[in-house]
This record gives C-alpha cells, sequence and structure tokens, in this order.
C-alpha cells in the first residue's frame, strides 16, 4: 500500500515518549522515525497515529511525513505534572480510538507510554504490544513494579535486553525483532582514503562512557603516534572529555566533531576503519548496525544486537578493546556482506502481531 493511500483499513497507535517536531528534527529517535515511515508506506498514512508524551513541547496535532501526530507537551516534568500529560493522553486518544477501526495500540518502551496503554487497551478491548528500546528493561525502571505485564505481548528488540528483561523480572519476553535499518534512505559513501582510523557517535553521557576512549587513544598513540580518533555526538560530558583530551596532550589525535544531523553520520562512518562503542549498556544499538552497513568492524563490550558477521568484535575491558584495535589496524577485515535486519523485515513482523 502506498503511504499517502486514503484507503480505510485497521489503525494502529504508537505511544511514545517523543517524536521530532518537524521532518528536518533528525536527531530525535532516528531509529523511530524509521519504524513510523515505515508502517505508514505498509499500511497507509491515515492507519497511523502518533502520541507523543513529553517531546515536542508544545501540546497539539501536527503532520510530520503526512502521518498525524498528536504532542502532550509534558516536557520531561515529573510529579503531578506527569498525571496531567497522561490524562491528557488517554483523553485525546479516546476520541481517536473511538473515530477509527484500530488493530492495536503499541507502546514504545515499558515505561509511562505503557502503562496509559494498558488502560486504554483495557478501556477499549483492543490488543497491546510493548517494545523494550532502551534501559526499561533495567531494575531501575520503577513502571516494571506496577505494570500488569502479563497482560502485555512484550517485544525484546535483541537476545541482550530481553535477558536483562528476564533478569529482572523473572519472566520472559514474548518475541525478539530487531529494529532494522531503513536502507533506502541510508547511502554510505565509499571512501578509499579514510581520515580516521577510530570513530564512535552517541549521546557524551556517563552512559556511553566515552571517557574510555582516552586510555584507549593513549595506549594506542604509543605505536601509532599518527592515530587520528572521532567522537561525533553531544551532551552533558562534553566539557570533561575536551579537558582530558587538552590534559593528556591528545588534541591532535582524539577529536569531538559535536552534534552532527543523522543524514550526515554514514558520511563520517564511511571515512574511519573501525567503530569504537564504550557503552555499558544498549539493548540494541542502531549505530553500531549502520558501522556494520558501511562494512566497519565494531569493537564494543558485550551490549545490543549484533548482526551474523565477522565484523563485531565483543570485548570485556579497556585492555582487550586496545589489543583487538591494534590486530585490526595491522590486519583490517576483509570486505564482507553483512546481514543487517532491515526496517521492512521488524514492520512485517510487528504487522503480524497488529494483524492489519
Amino acid at each position: 500500500m502506498d503511504g499517502s493511500s486514503t484507503e480505510l483499513g485497521k489503525s494502529v497507535l504508537i505511544l511514545t515518549p517523543g517524536f521530532p517536531a518537524n521532518e528536518y528534527d533528525y536527531n530525535c529517535l532516528p531509529s523511530v522515525q524509521g519504524y513510523v515511515l515505515e508502517l505508514a508506506k505498509q499500511i497507509g498514512n491515515n492507519n497511523v497515529f502518533v502520541f507523543s508524551f513529553q517531546y515536542p513541547y508544545q501540546e497539539g496535532f501536527y503532520f510530520w511525513n503526512g502521518i498525524k501526530i498528536y504532542s502532550a507537551g509534558g516536557k520531561n516534568k515529573k510529579g503531578i505534572s506527569r498525571i496531567f500529560t497522561h490524562r491528557k493522553i488517554k483523553i485525546v486518544a479516546s476520541k481517536i480510538i473511538k473515530d477509527n477501526n484500530f488493530a492495536a495500540i503499541h507502546s514504545l518502551w515499558l515505561t509511562g507510554t505503557t502503562f496509559i496503554g494498558v488502560q486504554l487497551c483495557r478501556k477499549y478491548n483492543l490488543k497491546h504490544i510493548a517494545s523494550i528500546l532502551g534501559q526499561d528493561a533495567k531494575p531501575s525502571n520503577l513502571y516494571l513494579r506496577i505494570l500488569k505485564l502479563h497482560n502485555i505481548y512484550i517485544i525484546a528488540n535483541s537476545e541482550f535486553s530481553a535477558n536483562k528483561y528476564h533478569i529482572t523480572t523473572g519472566k520472559k519476553v514474548n518475541q525478539i525483532i530487531p529494529l532494522g535499518l531503513n536502507l533506502e534512505t541510508y547511502h554510505p559513501i565509499n571512501v578509499s582514503n579514510k581520515t580516521y582510523d577510530i570513530i564512535g557517535c552517541g549521546s557524551l553521557s556517563n552512559l556511553k562512557q566515552f571517557e574510555h576512549f582516552i586510555p584507549i587513544t593513549i595506549a594506542l598513540k604509543k605505536t601509532n603516534p599518527r592515530i587520528k580518533v572521532a567522537i561525533i555526538g553531544a551532551g552533558p560530558k562534553y566539557s570533561e572529555l575536551k579537558l582530558k583530551i587538552e590534559q593528556n596532550d591528545l588534541s591532535n589525535n582524539l577529536i569531538l566533531l559535536g552534534s552532527i544531523e543523522h543524514p550526515e553520520v554514514l558520511t563520517y562512518l564511511s571515512k574511519a576503519k573501525i567503530f569504537l562503542h564504550t557503552s555499558e549498556y544498549e539493548a540494541s544499538s542502531h549505530v553500531m548496525l549502520e558501522a556494520n552497513y558501511c562494512g566497519l568492524p565494531t569493537v564494543s563490550y558485550n551490549v545490543g544486537y549484533h548482526p551474523m558477521n565477522n565484523l563485531n568484535y565483543n570485548c570485556v575491558s579497556i585492555d582487550e578493546m586496545i589489543q583487538r584495535i591494534e590486530l585490526l589496524l595491522k590486519n583490517p577485515s576483509p570486505k564482507t556482506t553483512s546481514i543487517i535486519p532491515t526496517i521492512n523485515e521488524t514492520v512485517k513482523a510487528y504487522r503480524k502481531l497488529y494483524k492489519c
């Protein structure tokens, strides 16, 4: 079905904490953007509704790529403000549900979205599917204590997140569906002369542990004084990282590229030899898939989703990462065809659950 179709069929309501404010808000949950676009392409724009709880900060309806979006404008406020945000979602969603033929409600993340999804599905007798997409499988997610999860069809996006969920709750997920790439919008370039030996990408936060790049670069610099390492991203750790780079005399070796719009990330990945991912936790790292799609070997801790190919190397320590990178720089991995899950496959798997 063409995404612009006006054919009336069964609809899907997606509940998410945030969603792009407009078509140019590229860096807001790009994996969710890809999913919504592909779902609309397969079942029609008029059959997809997205309700966003916290972002955009302005409340109201708007259209994004021809798809109807409602933002409650929660602004990530807590306490009684969150109660009002949930109430707005329920009131507006109830009107939409009554006026359309819905197949299912799909909650993204096992947080307030799923909490409200439970209430709406119970009231309107709808199928409820909820996806683990991040740290929501960890014990720190207090919603896991109050959600009656046995009434929900739980999807994990990797074996890693499925195992974390089982450890936390004692329950198993119903299914594992990787969140794939939209290959129609990904266009890596073929670069023969690489600008960077190593590249990383992500939010400069405690979770991503980009400070590990410092000792890794120091060690590699001993045998390769001209080593070039780059980090794409912005966040609260930027100033601290910049200071550590200067203190360790790494300004010519380790570069902070700052925030780059998502469509350009592949261009930068294509300019590198190795992708380094130091995050302590990933349910499923989209950027590692992107790196693989560009043909880069990835060196990471044992987190997230890893495609079945010879490009991924799991490490247990910084020292092991250093050793692996040294080997890869001396003996680059041969080019291989990566088995990358596509967003088309992801949506088809979910549609079987929606029954639409």
